[in-house]
């Protein structure tokens, strides 16, 4: 069997992965077996095994062998991006001196990492069963919903270009019936409001650009939000500046605020204060930083206006440029990318342990003691707080730094929201996503419709919350006129943003060999100052220009 024969099957299957991810994720409530939902088939026939090599390389060369730890954006990007890379420069001096073989270790058993999809049945009462029970009407009409990593935004280059290459369908795109998007027989909603725990205070239509301007003048003036708006724009245009470095083979920064700083040109302030304190210095008014800035961090990190001022930039951004997802999830970028590497995919393989030998090469053991193989290069592709904690690391010069994640709860509710728990007229004026500032309190910290049921006389919607903690039973009772279900799910989400100190950094080689090829290497340092999809992408690129110019010496 050759790498090439590794076949994807979309099937509508719930990923039981997400129970044994790198990041942990607690189901409270699962009625699906785990019959449906979109995810992977793997046969056995299709499945490299642990030691293989391809039958398109000769058993008898010597491989030049890479491990890539961690089968999300990161490592799905890095493995085609490395293959890629490794094919053009063929011929080259830059060429290693052998074939190459990439191998993806991933702890659960599912290709996204924090990408992650949950399925869920319409409302009829008859859809409220185990799976194996459910009619074929229950299961056509079920919902695709994201966990986590739900949006990019539209100037985010590689993941437009890989929906655009493998053809997926994106949700602003979607022509079905069931598509989130207001139908023309459904009234026409806010889509955004703020609420501050007394009611929601701002709603507009985001859509209509110039309304939007005016009412958002009209609470806050018109400088604080236009300087917001200037300097996060601002940031994105640096950020893109990456794309032409990794065209330019320009990347290859060994540590992150060199990245951020000389490589893209940002001012290290983005780093080392706080978003307060960065767009108070900027001119931005106490008043648009607290009723607005701050509901769009609490929405994207958990976090409020004491993370680090990139962050906040990253997060204003979404609300300046359109954002999209993938028909039946973000997920499918991912595993379409590990199936144009070729790359060989062990699910269910979790890495224990990583041991430099006197040979110079690195050994990986699995959590149950297996010899996974040696290696020439070690792609870490997971999360600081998980290889920091779950790795050993032997005769390797530097260990990733460990950092601490936001736990957040995830509440999915279908039912019919209640108008009057968040002081709002009618149920025609409720926005659709619902931001809440620090004055609401930690009970949530925002709730979005992810799906409108047509033809619903109960205007039955599913609902997406976020929030530190478990929401209480009671809380769910009194924000809902109606409830079908509730569906609850938890998982460290991401990095806590804080500002960095002046000499604080995170390295991204962690071992190298000065007098030969191949080295260790961590991708997800870069979250420590902000963390999106896209960004995991650009710092796999990163990585993969450095794995290039170690070649090249």
């Amino acid at each position: 069997m050759t790498i090439k024969s590794f076949r994807l099957k979309y099937l509508v299957v719930l990923s039981l992965g997400l129970q044994a991810a790198a990041q942990e994720l607690h189901v409270d409530k699962l009625v699906f077996d785990g019959t449906f939902g979109n995810g992977l088939e793997f046969d056995v026939d299709a499945v490299p095994f642990i030691h293989q090599v391809a039958n398109d390389i000769d058993a008898n060369a010597s491989v030049y062998r890479v491990a890539i730890i961690g089968a999300g954006a990161a490592g799905a990007s890095a493995a085609l991006s490395l293959v890629r890379t490794h094919a053009n420069l063929s011929g080259s001096d830059a060429q290693p001196p052998s074939p190459l073989l990439v191998s993806v270790f991933e702890a659960s058993d599912r290709i996204g990492g924090r990408a992650k999809t949950a399925v869920l049945p319409p409302p009829s009462p008859d859809c409220q069963l185990p799976s194996i029970q459910l009619s074929e009407s229950c299961r056509e009409n079920s919902v695709t919903v994201e966990l986590g990593a739900s949006m990019f935004v539209t100037i985010n280059k590689h993941l437009m270009d890989a929906v655009a290459r493998y053809n997926l369908t994106l949700t602003s795109k979607d022509k079905t019936p069931s598509a989130i998007r207001d139908e023309p027989s459904l009234p026409k909603y806010p889509d955004l409001g703020i609420y501050d725990g007394t009611s929601v205070f701002f709603a507009a239509d985001t859509e209509d650009t110039w309304r939007f301007v005016w009412q958002a003048a009209w609470r806050w003036g018109i400088l604080g939000p236009w300087r917001a708006r200037s300097l996060s724009l601002a940031a994105a245009d640096k950020f893109g500046k990456s794309y032409t470095l990794e065209q330019d083979s320009a990347l290859g920064f060994r540590n992150i605020k060199d990245f951020l700083v000389r490589g893209l040109g940002l001012d290290s302030k983005v780093l080392t204060q706080t978003a307060r304190e960065y767009f108070l210095e900027n001119g931005v008014a106490e008043g648009f930083l607290d009723e607005f800035v701050e509901a769009a961090t609490r929405v994207n990190y958990g976090q409020n206006l004491d993370c680090n001022a990139i962050a906040a930039l990253i997060c204003l951004v979404a609300a300046f440029v359109p954002g999209d997802s993938v028909v039946g999830g973000n997920h499918l970028i991912y595993e379409h990318m590990l199936a144009e590497s070729g790359a060989s995919l062990f699910l269910k393989s979790r890495v224990a342990e990583i041991a430099k030998q006197s040979d110079k090469k690195y050994k990986l053991t699995s959590s149950d003691g297996k010899d996974l193989g040696t290696f020439d290069d070690v792609i870490l592709a997971v999360p600081g707080n998980s290889a920091a904690k779950d790795i050993k690391f032997i005769d390797i010069a530097h260990e990733p730094k460990i950092l601490d994640f936001v736990h957040l709860h995830v509440t999915f509710v279908t039912g019919t929201l209640s108008h009057t728990f968040f002081n709002v007229q009618s149920a025609e004026l409720l926005p659709s996503a619902i931001l809440t500032t620090r004055a609401a309190g930690p009970t949530f910290n925002s709730i979005g419709v992810r799906h409108r049921f047509i033809n619903d006389a109960h205007n039955t919607t599913i609902t997406k919350i976020f929030s530190s903690e478990k929401l209480d039973e009671v809380v769910i009772a009194n924000m809902y006129s109606r409830i079908v279900r509730v569906d609850r799910f938890e998982w460290d989400a991401y990095p806590v943003l804080n500002a960095w100190s002046e000499d604080q950094d995170y390295l991204v080689v962690l071992d190298e060999n000065v007098d030969a090829n191949g080295g260790v290497y961590h991708v997800n340092g870069f979250e420590a100052g902000f963390s999106t999809m896209e960004s995991e992408t650009v710092a796999s690129a990163n990585v993969v220009q450095l794995v290039v110019n170690s070649w090249r010496h």
